[in-house]
Order: structure tokens, then sequence, then C-alpha cells
């Protein structure tokens, strides 16, 4: 049924559409589902239909249009007239870009008649006219965007508090890095000890440069890389002195 341009499907308890329904029917112009037990449209049904004039949908179980479906219809542009009402719409927060398709759509053929099924306080309001409440549609978010906001500020805390560490940790893998990536040129290097401390304290700079000392049993003529709390690296030569 190729050339097959109108057909209607009223009152028949359809409850599923197949994406591969309409695969062959390209020059259908007219399909009415009316009365039928659709709770769902997927728009893959309607992907080869290209030249659809007249598409009823109404009293069926439908709470909702997604997206993909609202964007098969607008970019149909032989579509004149979409008929709906007498379904179950679903008025929550989450369906706002419904409400706002329906008020600026030019298809849809007795708006007045749509109305919204749940929430319950929201029964028998019209889809275009019910008013949610803003703050109730997006306090959701707000918690979630202060307790991102509060996650951050408390990991800026934390690395902020360890800092020292991570910086001596960085240069202590760079080092490694380093000595693993040319085996070679340990030869070339112009010390041969690396020191890693934690304190900013001055007492235990001179400390671990006296230790240093006594391990080499007196003076220690090659520099050593001394990887200080700032996170800056200095060489120096040491010595009984």
């Amino acid at each position: 049924m190729h050339n097959l341009s109108q057909l209607s499907l009223t009152d028949n308890k359809i409850s599923f559409l197949d994406t591969k329904l309409f695969l062959y029917n390209s020059h259908l112009q007219s399909l009415i589902l009316s009365t039928n037990l659709l709770e769902s449209v997927d728009a893959a049904v309607f992907q080869n239909v290209t030249r659809l004039e007249t598409l009823h949908l109404n009293t069926n179980r439908i709470a909702i249009f997604d997206q993909q479906f609202l964007d098969y219809l607008n970019a149909t542009p032989s579509l004149t007239s979409f008929w709906i009402e007498g379904n179950l719409f679903d008025c929550s927060c989450a369906q706002l870009y419904f409400q706002a398709w329906v008020k600026h759509s030019n298809l849809i053929q007795h708006k007045n008649k749509l109305l919204c099924h749940q929430p319950f306080d929201l029964q028998n309001q019209t889809v275009v006219g019910y008013q949610q409440p803003i703050l109730e549609c997006y306090i959701k978010w707000v918690f979630v965007a202060l307790a991102g906001l509060v996650g951050v500020v408390l990991l800026m805390l934390v690395v902020y508090r360890v800092r020292w560490y991570l910086a001596h940790l960085r240069f202590a893998a760079l080092s490694v890095a380093e000595r693993l990536v040319d085996i070679k040129q340990q030869d070339e290097c112009n010390y041969d000890a690396l020191v890693i401390f934690n304190s900013k304290s001055h007492d235990d700079t001179n400390w671990v440069k006296k230790l240093m000392i006594e391990l080499e049993g007196g003076d220690y003529p090659q520099p050593i890389n001394l990887n200080k709390p700032d996170g800056r690296v200095r060489y120096e030569h040491l010595s009984a002195k």
C-alpha cells in the first residue's frame, strides 16, 4: 500500500505502534488514531512519513510527548492540524517545555480542551493556562547548585591545607619519572641525593643538612637537591663548616 494517503484506525484498542509500521507509507497525508490506548508515541514511527497533513491522537492515554516527537512535528512542513485533546497530560515541573510548545504551536486544534491529569492539584486545569510555582519547579536545582558550591569550597580548603604535601609528592613523582625515562643519564646528574622534608622550620632544614654531612662522614662536596616545603628545589653544597 505504497500509495496510501488516508488511514483511520479509530477505536481499535491500539496500545503500541511499531517503529516500522509506516515504513513504506511515505505518501500518507491523514492518519487518525483516535480513541485508542496509546500511552506514548515514538518519533521513529513517522521517520518516513514526510507528507503528513493531519494527525489525530486524541482520546488516548498519552501523558507527555517527548522532545524528539515535537521536533518531528516542527520539521514536517505539510502538517497543518494536530488533534490531542482527551489525553492524560502530565503537567508536572519536568514537562514545562511541553506547555511552552503547546502555547506557541499553530498545529494544535482546540488548545483549550487540553486538560492536566496530573499532578493532583492541577487536575482539570488547561495545559495552556495552569501556573506551576517557579520555586517548586526549580528548588531541587537550587539545592544541587548550593551543594556543588559547598563541595568545591570544602575541596579548596582541603587542598590548601595539604598543599605542601601535594607539592612534595609532585616533585618526588617527577624525580622518579625522570630517572625512569632514561636511566643512562644518571652519570650526568650533578647531585647524588634527593632530600624531601615537610617542615617549614629553618632548624629542621639545618638538621637535615647536618645529618647528610654526618652520613657522608665529613665534608660533603657534591650539591644536594633540597626540596623545601615551598615547593622550590634548591641545589646546595654542604660542608661541616
